[in-house]
């Protein structure tokens, strides 16, 4: 599948399941391997379906059978694409339908509260659960059977797949989430990636974290954690995402430290709410104005340079510097704290790690 953008859309871990969970059926009904299976996707209603290929399945026995599915995230390439996704299925047929979902080595479990998931329980969100016994139950009907259902999912190296993922942060160990709520992964999806602050954000609140510390990506979340010694859940990433971020942080705590480098603390003291590059541009004429007015002689370079990195170091070798970065630093704040509903305290790091 491909968008208008004409960059190819992927399937989500738990239509990867659901997948290897069809396959493993399909071989216990038939004894025939399928290559493909055809899998429905949420929320059903809308009787869309996606095929997906079978990387492997095989009888084990004459009542279990096993299935492979190799995640395809397209070209939203995340830590579990090409992630194997294994079901593991034992039937008893000429039973009362029923269908127990369990997962096995790399899906994690969660640890804290806060998440679609109670505590203690497998790393296999809501919407892949109805995903999957839904598509089960079709299955059955449609060969006219009832039946049992006991479906172990696992995922190898899942427990190292899940160290590149948000699950450490989350609370959620030994492996891997079995997720998703549309079963299709669209190419640098904001819904996506929205709904993944409102994830933490969710367990910041569930831990009563009454100080939270948002940061535009890694690099100035490992400053902030050198500068404060609290949870890691209290750090959230919001990457382009300012006034998403702190719009839904404000709702929770009023106490908000924002941390980003010298390029995002400009665009923010714009008045930008939203900050990628493609899209928000720096507005450099209107920088070099304000640093003129400011009486910095570096002012006519930084209509002409490059990136936001050498407006920086022209800006810090000006004598009078420090002058402009006062006033983006307070501008930034203001509108910070505009979006947050409430003050937020400003850190701005230079590229090379110190505090500007």
């Amino acid at each position: 599948m491909t968008n208008h953008l004409s960059l190819r859309e992927g399937f989500t871990t738990g239509s990867a399941a659901t997948a290897a969970a069809l396959a493993a059926l399909e071989i216990l009904l038939s004894t025939i391997p399928p290559k493909e299976v055809r899998i429905p996707l949420p929320p059903f209603t809308s009787k869309k379906y996606l095929t997906i290929p079978i990387a492997h399945a095989t009888l084990l026995t004459p009542h279990t059978a096993q299935a492979l599915v190799i995640k395809d995230g397209g070209d939203d390439i995340d830590a579990t694409d090409q992630a194997h996704i294994v079901a593991t299925m034992t039937i008893c047929t000429n039973s009362p339908t029923s269908i127990t979902i369990l997962g096995g080595h790399g899906v994690g479990r969660a640890t804290l509260p806060g998440l679609p998931i109670a505590v203690g329980e497998w790393a296999i969100n809501p919407t892949p659960r109805t995903q999957i016994t839904f598509a089960l139950k079709q299955a059955l009907t449609a060969h006219n059977l009832s039946a049992q259902i006991h479906l172990v999912l696992s995922v190898p190296h899942g427990e190292s797949i899940a160290k590149h993922t948000l699950n450490p942060k989350l609370g959620i160990v030994g492996g891997i989430s079995i997720l998703g709520t549309t079963g299709i992964v669209k190419p640098f999806s904001h819904k996506a990636y929205a709904a993944s602050i409102l994830q933490q954000l969710s367990v910041a609140k569930s831990l009563h974290l009454t100080r939270l510390f948002l940061s535009t990506g890694r690099a100035s979340e490992r400053l902030l954690q050198a500068l404060y010694q609290s949870p890691p859940q209290a750090f959230i990433q919001v990457a382009d995402f300012l006034s998403f971020g702190l719009h839904a942080a404000g709702k929770i705590t009023d106490q908000i430290v924002f941390g980003c480098f010298f390029g995002k603390m400009a665009k923010l003291a714009q008045g930008m709410s939203y900050t990628h590059a493609q899209t928000n541009s720096l507005d450099k004429t209107r920088l070099a104005k304000r640093c003129q007015l400011l009486g910095l002689a570096c002012a006519s370079k930084i209509t002409t340079a490059n990136t936001a990195r050498q407006i920086l170091e022209d800006i810090l070798a000006d004598p009078k510097g420090n002058l402009a970065l006062s006033f983006l630093k307070a501008k930034a704040i203001h509108v910070a704290s505009r979006f947050a509903g409430h003050p937020v305290q400003l850190h701005v790091f230079h590229h090379q790690g110190y505090e500007l």
